[in-house]
């Protein structure tokens, strides 16, 4: 199963209202590291070795959105619409806090935290 980035940018009524101790963020140096981090952390969180995430994800905005790319049938014809192996058409989505001095990554659906090692984030 593979994922990709739709969408980086959340509109402010879509957005999960955090705590006070958990202040919506966004990463202000992109480096490798930070990178190799998130890509790591969307990873485990979607049991998806094969995650692939763009050099500017959360720089712009403290939410990550993922959805299932299509996947070609058999034939090679590639399916209009949702992808089959998701039938309810379910995207993944993420959002960046700073806790504390730590950048933490939590996938809403799960409610987990990934801590992302060598990443700077800052508060919103």
């Amino acid at each position: 199963m593979t994922w990709r980035i739709v969408l980086a940018v959340a509109v402010a009524a879509a957005c999960r209202t955090a705590s006070p101790a958990e202040p919506p963020a966004y990463i202000v140096k992109p480096t490798p590291q930070s990178r190799l981090a998130l890509t790591q952390a969307v990873g485990v969180a979607l049991s998806d070795g094969q995650v692939q995430v763009a050099d500017d994800a959360l720089t712009g905005s403290g939410v990550l959105v993922l959805e299932r790319a299509q996947r070609p049938d058999p034939a090679r014809l590639v399916f209009e619409g949702k992808d089959p192996g998701d039938p309810h058409g379910r995207s993944e989505r993420f959002h960046l806090v700073k806790i504390r001095e730590q950048c933490v990554l939590i996938h809403d659906r799960t409610d987990r935290h990934f801590r992302l090692a060598g990443t700077e984030c800052a508060p919103r």
